[in-house]
């Protein structure tokens, strides 16, 4: 991920140690728990607006409509910024590099993102297209002088160590990785689950039931998630099943034994929680 420089910049996303623990401080209060309660209604305005043009009979690609809808969810609750006008742009643009992000990551022989392979320069017209959305939604809201809280208010506030305004080039390397890690594996998880519950009729009916009882038609809020157990269940056990982040690595700090097995200082350690999840040690 540091070879992604272009991509990814020098945020909280690549960051660790001191470093790693400013940026986290900028952001937290993006976080606390009265303002996560506000995103839910942002949430579910969102879900609405996208349901009111589908229709009985409809054909549509699910991947695609959810990546759409948690696109609009993240952009409205990290950024309060309404980007439906922007989303032909952006997901083109993203498509792209998370493609070739993606092949970066599985390259045997991984080449930084400076070095001009075709990929690469794909790469950087994708990067140079969402960098142009983000830096528009951070100059509204430094015309605005928002004092809201929410994440793109707190990044356009923010102040480095020396008490300097962070600066344009700061503030987008902390705004996209937000953008990008916000929507995707939120929309994998949707998918996988409408797929796994079109397959499971019985526990379909078990969640639609759950719903009726608990929302009777109504919209639903964030203090409904409590009531709603079976749907909790669903999607924890999509998410056992087709993880979104299929597969991570971490970096030893110091030579460590792990059962048994010597991990020494630098090395990479991966783990996949999709073998994990179907290791019948941990699941049944």
């Amino acid at each position: 991920l540091r070879q992604m420089h272009m991509t990814f910049g020098d945020g909280m996303f690549v960051a660790s140690g001191p470093d790693w623990l400013r940026h986290r401080r900028i952001a937290q209060p993006a976080f606390h728990r009265p303002r996560i309660a506000t995103y839910g209604q942002r949430m579910v305005d969102e879900a609405d607006h996208v349901l009111r043009g589908w229709a009985p009979g409809d054909r549509r690609n699910l991947n695609s409509e959810m990546s759409h809808l948690t696109l609009m969810i993240a952009a409205r609750t990290l950024f309060d910024a309404d980007i439906e006008r922007d989303l032909p742009e952006l997901d083109g643009a993203l498509e792209t590099v998370q493609r070739e992000v993606n092949a970066h990551l599985n390259s045997v022989v991984p080449l930084p993102d400076r070095v001009p392979t075709p990929g690469n320069l794909r790469l950087r017209r994708a990067v140079r297209r969402l960098d142009a959305v983000i830096a528009r939604l951070l100059d509204e809201t430094r015309r605005a002088g928002d004092d809201a809280d929410h994440l793109r208010a707190l990044l356009t506030r923010a102040r480095s160590d020396d008490c300097e305004r962070l600066s344009p080039l700061e503030l987008r390397d902390e705004a996209v990785p937000f953008l990008l890690a916000g929507y995707e594996t939120t929309a994998l998880l949707l998918t996988w689950t409408f797929a796994l519950l079109s397959r499971h009729r019985d526990v379909r009916e078990q969640v639609e039931a759950e719903l009726e009882d608990v929302l009777d038609g109504r919209p639903p809020t964030a203090d409904d998630v409590q009531r709603l157990p079976v749907t909790g269940r669903v999607l924890n056990e999509s998410l056992r099943l087709y993880p979104p982040a299929y597969v991570f690595a971490r970096e030893a700090n110091e030579d460590v034994e792990i059962d048994g097995v010597l991990v020494r200082k630098r090395t990479t350690v991966v783990v996949s929680p999709w073998v994990m999840h179907r290791d019948p040690r941990w699941f049944d």
